[in-house]
């Protein structure tokens, strides 16, 4: 019976209430009612309908119960609805008992409608419910494991979609092409490219329609590999050109070239993104796009068709425009998009929200979005939005540029003020993602604690939220930087491996967390994906050598037909220099090379460190006119390594003259408070030094610090070996050792000057990352109430159940 939150009323109460003469005696008149309600009305309202539906004994037709199923969804209370339709097939199966003759098509119906109309809504969590319940009752029919599919492909899923898809032979029903479309991009998410051309081997056998979204699901799977440029052109290449719409071929479909766009833009290929730009039709646009070197040109008159830029499109240019630093460029797009008469969607405004941010703080940029709702001016565009609510898309959007650019614990803060402010406020799934990657690479030491904090929210939301395969690589990131800074133990050199021994540190450090998560996962079948195969490749004690970590890239990427990412080659190319064979790292590049992979600045920041450590000058100077030679834009990692070398060579002047280059050519990405860089001034200035640069660099570290510089461990390390070398030289002083009159030619006021500069300086850093760590653990505990107040049942259960 389905639960009633307000009490049953006698038929005279019942018809005053609902303004009614009299119970509706035929099919016509009853449905002519209940379509004549308010599409909004309370459940109070609802309860009556459906008690003169009992009335009229018309409990078990379809026709009937729709109509106050979508006004239950419409005004929230599904999970009522869902009562409503489990009550109408639990008698329709006792029905059945008496007469078999007697079908489920009115059930099924019921539920279609429900599904489609919250399918509209992207409601897809009520989607996964409402089948759930229909799976349950044996009513099931293609369109309904059709939704079913496409929400859990929204919600990734992705295990469960290809569970989905075995129910079809349970039931004997026969998928459709958009069925087969899910199962591909299913399994290429799940990093299973044999089952994916499975799949599309028995589209294909089956003679089902390939459509222009079977190519998104291969454009947005691919991805996981890092895309597949050859398949990609060939779509560009063999798409069926005409003059209309309907004469074009599916790949010309808006869809097809924003998915393409999107996917080369998010593993970073900006300049492949932009070529899909002349693909589109600009002619009706009102004058060009803003100025950049970015875009190329752009052809004003052509006789095939070619579909106009959305919203989709802009949205894609405005990342990519952030992703380049440039956020006036971002917002001028939006502006541009806006005089198109193109509206802004939850994607769009989620892009201008972060150049907000990267322009005027996160301050102006929460109050952006708090004010969205009433419509804001865009300033100093001098442009009035129209009110625009907020969507969760929008909100994640503000919470990540909050936890990166101020911590976890004013992203807590922020989550806290939206909650007393939006009732209706989650956390949602990408909030807890973000929250896993800042754990993984700001608490690197403590890998248990993301671990520990996935299986409390799985505890805390019944299951519901479960690790997926980035979060495993984040965890396996977190244990291989944890090995690498608490344990920095290096690879076994040429003269321990002709000897045959291996320090007893190195046999420690072996067997790591990271290589237990891995056996763990190839134990339940699970298969990498290229992000995870990054860090696996990353771990130390997993290879014994560069051989053994190209069999693995052999075995896992190109067996698979695609090629490895530069990041993957920078890290064997990195193990090789870790060894001490810096020709090594050469081969591995122009192998790579050789394969197809394209060159990049991480290459040759690589090999100029393994150049740095033979202080081979020469070396480093054919690397450097190398890299400009093929016309590679350093960054800042590439001027790093160089300021690095400097600082090998115990050259501070040369470091502050890169950093100074650094800063001239990459404003937007360079910051007189950037750590990275402190840390190698700092180690220039101990190298080789008389005690005043010593004190002089615990000076400049102190300042910085006061100025508001964010210190690592990779800092607090070096000050610790400036500690024990002051210790070395003290020891040495107090026995009156020659050598240490020799060496050191300062006064002994100098030398306690450094000494407790030092203590200082590495004490206040210390603090910080003790601080650092102990706000982690109580923004995390924080997280876990506001999580578990979500997941509680809100206090008219009864209503929604």
């Amino acid at each position: 019976m389905t639960p009633r939150p307000f009490p049953l009323l006698d038929e005279a109460s019942l018809l005053q209430a609902l303004n009614l003469p009299a119970i509706p005696t035929t099919r016509s008149a009853l449905l002519r009612f209940l379509n004549s309600t308010p599409p909004c009305p309370s459940i109070e309202h609802l309860c009556h309908l459906l008690q003169v539906v009992d009335l009229a004994k018309r409990a078990n037709d379809s026709a009937a119960i729709i109509p106050i199923v979508n006004r239950s969804i419409n005004i929230g209370q599904w999970k009522w609805s869902i009562r409503v339709l489990k009550d109408m097939a639990r008698a329709r199966h006792r029905a059945r008992k008496l007469d078999p003759s007697k079908g489920l098509e009115s059930c099924v119906a019921a539920f279609e409608a429900a599904v489609a109309s919250l399918v509209t809504r992207k409601d897809f969590h009520a989607v996964v419910k409402f089948t759930n319940a229909a799976i349950y009752l044996d009513v099931v029919s293609v369109p309904l494991l059709r939704h079913r599919m496409r929400a859990l492909c929204e919600r990734e899923s992705y295990a469960r979609v290809v569970e989905t898809f075995e129910l079809f032979k349970s039931f004997k029903l026969s998928a459709d092409r958009w069925c087969y479309d899910d199962l591909v991009l299913a399994r290429l998410k799940m990093a299973d490219l044999e089952a994916a051309k499975e799949a599309l081997g028995e589209k294909e056998k089956r003679k089902l329609e390939t459509t222009s979204q079977t190519v998104v699901s291969l454009l947005e799977g691919m991805g996981e590999f890092g895309g597949n440029r050859t398949m990609e052109e060939k779509i560009l290449r063999d798409s069926k050109v005409g003059v209309s719409e309907s004469q074009a071929g599916w790949t010309r479909k808006i869809l097809v070239l924003n998915k393409m766009m999107s996917e080369r833009a998010k593993v970073g290929d900006t300049k492949g993104a932009l070529a899909v730009l002349p693909h589109y039709d600009f002619r009706r646009f009102p004058g060009k796009l803003p100025s950049s070197p970015l875009f190329p040109d752009i052809p004003k008159r052509t006789k095939d068709y070619r579909p106009r830029p959305d919203a989709a499109t802009f949205a894609t240019l405005m990342g990519i425009a952030l992703s380049t630093r440039n956020h006036d460029l971002a917002i001028d797009l939006f502006v541009y998009s806006l005089s198109a008469l193109i509206p802004p969607n939850d994607h769009t405004i989620a892009a201008l929200v972060r150049s907000i941010v990267a322009r005027d703080g996160v301050v102006v940029g929460e109050r952006f979005v708090n004010s969205l709702a009433s419509g804001v001016r865009l300033l100093p565009r001098d442009i009035v939005l129209p009110p625009f609510e907020p969507t969760p898309v929008i909100r994640d959007a503000i919470f990540e540029c909050i936890i990166r650019r101020q911590g976890l614990a004013q992203a807590v803060e922020f989550l806290d003020r939206e909650q007393k402010a939006h009732t209706e406020a989650e956390v949602t799934n990408r909030m807890v993602n973000l929250v896993v990657l800042h754990l993984s690479r700001y608490l690197r030491a403590q890998p248990a604690i993301t671990a520990n904090f996935i299986l409390r929210l799985i505890r805390l939301t019944f299951g519901r939220r479960r690790p997926k395969l980035e979060d495993l690589a984040d965890i396996i990131r977190s244990s291989w930087e944890r090995n690498r800074i608490l344990s920095p133990a290096r690879r076994r050199s040429r003269l321990e491996k002709q000897v045959g021994r291996q320090s007893r540190r190195r046999r420690s450090v072996a067997i790591t967390s990271a290589a237990r998560i891995h056996q763990s996962l190839r134990d339940r079948g699970s298969l990498e994906s290229l992000e995870m195969i990054q860090h696996i490749l990353r771990t130390d004690g997993m290879f014994n050598s560069v051989h053994a970590m190209w069999k693995y890239i052999e075995t896992k990427i190109l067996a698979q037909g695609l090629l490895p990412s530069h990041q993957v080659i920078a890290v064997v190319m990195r193990a090789s220099v870790r060894e001490g064979d810096a020709e090594e790292a050469r081969r591995t590049m122009q192998r790579a090379i050789e394969l197809g992979v394209q060159r990049h600045i991480s290459f040759y920041s690589v090999l100029l460190g393994g150049a740095s450590r033979t202080f081979d000058a020469p070396l480093q100077r054919q690397i450097l006119a190398e890299a400009r030679e093929h016309d590679l834009r350093p960054d800042r990692i590439f001027y790093l390594a160089i300021a690095t070398a400097a600082a090998r060579s115990g050259n501070p002047a040369l470091v502050t003259d890169v950093i100074a280059l650094a800063t001239k050519k990459l404003p937007r990405e360079m910051s007189p408070l950037d750590v990275g860089f402190t840390s190698v001034l700092y180690r220039a200035l101990v190298t080789k030094a008389p005690m005043t640069d010593v004190l002089s660099a615990q000076e400049m570290v102190l300042s910085k610090l006061k100025a508001g510089l964010v210190p690592d461990r990779v800092l607090y390390h070096a000050l610790n070996r400036t500690r024990r070398y002051l210790r070395r030289q003290g020891r040495k002083a107090q026995r009156g050792s020659a050598e240490a009159g020799a060496t050191t030619q300062d006064t002994a006021e100098t030398f306690v000057e450094a000494t407790k500069a030092n203590d200082r300086v590495r004490k206040q850093v210390l603090r910080y990352l003790s601080t650092q760590k102990m706000q982690g653990r109580a923004s995390l505990r924080r997280l876990e109430a506001i999580w578990e107040n979500r997941s509680k049942k809100p206090a008219k259960a009864s209503v929604e159940e």
